[in-house]
């Protein structure tokens, strides 16, 4: 696959999910990665958007993503590679402090992406999980299954690109995965960037930042819409000749 821009990644995902912007319909963006695409995707399709929140389980002294053992996600999913715990025959207060961490991580966020509200009631609907890539099974796990817990309609991820071996171990979840990019394509571990251009990694506070302005701008379209149909002139109908 050759490169291709951050608009283009948009248009084409766009073009893949235009057939479930007629039905009720939400964007769940991971965060941090996936709210630009997000973003993208929402204007392009109509469709809300909402950030969905987890955190990698980190063993202590690394930093989130650098010796990860597992994720959570906000509402009590939990996924622990148990492997990588007895191989590293990591202790039980190592693991609480993981916990511990995650827990305050997620806490944080909710503050920062939805001033501390939980989650909206998705209950029914057709949810399209987005982020731009994942680096470790375990956040897309975590995530896609706090999204089943809602008893969507159907539940989709939207992802550029995604290995061999991703797809395989996700596609159970889902009810479709819509990516770029041909199988055998990208290979497990290998970055989204080798791909995608302008895919800028945008931290917490930047992230929330975009969605915070987002928001607004969606807030002051629709009040401009509404205002603009009340000053319509009125229809006259027209009498029998």
């Amino acid at each position: 696959m050759s490169l291709i821009p951050r608009t283009e990644v948009g248009e084409g995902l766009a073009r893949a999910l235009e057939a479930f912007s007629g039905e009720p319909s939400l964007l769940l963006a991971l965060v941090p990665g996936g709210v630009g695409l997000g973003i993208e995707l929402s204007r392009r399709l109509a469709l809300p958007l909402e950030p969905l929140i987890t955190s990698k389980l980190c063993l202590p002294g690394g930093e989130e993503g650098t010796t990860t053992i597992g994720a959570m996600a906000e509402r009590g999913d939990f996924f622990l590679d148990l492997v990588a715990v007895r191989e590293r025959q990591i202790h039980e207060s190592a693991l609480d402090h993981c916990t511990d961490a995650a827990l305050h991580q997620i806490e944080r966020r909710i503050r920062l992406y939805r001033a501390g509200e939980p989650l909206s009631d998705l209950y029914a609907r057709t949810l399209i999980l987005v982020s731009e890539g994942f680096d470790s099974l375990s956040t897309a796990r975590v995530a896609l299954a706090t999204a089943r817990r809602m008893m969507p309609r159907r539940l989709l991820l939207a992802v550029p690109a995604l290995s061999d071996e991703f797809h395989r171990a996700l596609s159970p979840l889902t009810s479709a995965i819509y990516t770029l990019q041909s199988p055998g394509e990208l290979e497990r571990g290998e970055p989204i960037g080798r791909f995608i251009t302008s895919f800028d990694s945008m931290n917490d506070e930047e992230a929330a930042g975009f969605l915070r302005q987002f928001r607004l701008e969606s807030q002051h379209a629709g009040r401009s819409g509404a205002d603009a149909s009340q000053h319509q002139p009125p229809h006259e109908e027209l009498g029998e000749v």
